[in-house]
């Protein structure tokens, strides 16, 4: 069944683009009608209303997210189509994360699972609680450091706030799900003509990726640089789908990195 639904997807998703001069519109429409339904359909928990995107892998719909920004922090979830969906809440406060809170569930054979995790800043330290597990203490790093799992990008918009075109910094990020550390290097932000767009461009583990953000509030483009030809954009039908379509022609590719 859950195939049958990709495929329709993906159907869908072509005819939007052949209909383009002629009905985009109402393309874009039964699309978004049908990737909303196909979301509920699958998914175990709600995710939280906000930014509706979706990553694409060989022209194929394999996550969908959304999330909100607010003055305080992040909200954001990712569901896949293996039905596992990851809920998320970062608050900030002093340019740093004051807390989070991450929960991901799971099903085995049938059962639902769920793994709790949540974080507290106390000075230099941040204390972790996870559910049936001792709670554990992690010493913060000196740098500047966020809270995102794989797949939500969304959570780091307020860690971008302060880049610029000044000389490239490293960033930390704290995945609360195996509870590991990564280190970004974050090397430019770069206005794009109009309308408030900005590009993001970081290197982790030698693989460059490309965000565009809007309004600084919202993610509205992502690109790997080892997956040219997928990327992570607005659903369409919605504004920010409006906007995507108006910022890519002036995109370009995430490109690997040179080696040092």
């Amino acid at each position: 069944m859950l195939s049958r639904v990709i495929r329709l997807l993906i159907a869908l998703a072509l005819m939007s683009g052949q209909l383009s001069a002629q009905n985009d519109s109402a393309a874009a429409e039964v699309f978004h009608a049908r990737v909303a339904a196909h979301m509920k359909d699958i998914a175990v928990r709600s995710l939280p209303p906000g930014d509706t995107l979706v990553t694409w892998h060989a022209d194929s719909p394999v996550l969908f997210h959304t999330a909100v920004r607010d003055p305080d922090g992040v909200t954001a979830g990712m569901l896949r189509n293996d039905r596992i969906i990851g809920l998320a809440d970062v608050r900030w406060s002093g340019g740093a994360p004051r807390s989070f809170h991450a929960t991901w569930f799971t099903i085995k054979t049938g059962i639902l699972d769920s793994s709790d995790i949540r974080g507290d800043r106390r000075d230099s330290l941040l204390v972790v609680t996870r559910s049936g597990k001792p709670d554990t203490t992690l010493v913060l790093p000196s740098i500047s450091w966020a809270v995102a799992d794989y797949g939500m990008e969304e959570l780091l918009l307020p860690a971008f706030d302060g880049s610029g075109t000044g000389s490239p910094y490293r960033l930390a990020v704290l995945r609360p799900y195996g509870l590991k550390w990564d280190t970004l290097l974050v090397a430019e932000r770069t206005r794009v003509s109009g309308r408030g767009w900005d590009v993001v461009t970081y290197t982790e583990s030698g693989e460059q990726w490309r965000l565009a953000i809007l309004d600084d509030h919202h993610l509205l483009w992502l690109r790997r640089s080892k997956y040219p030809d997928d990327d992570k954009r607005p659903l369409e039908g919605t504004t920010l789908g409006d906007s995507f379509r108006r910022l890519l022609p002036v995109l370009g590719p995430a490109t690997q990195p040179s080696a040092p």
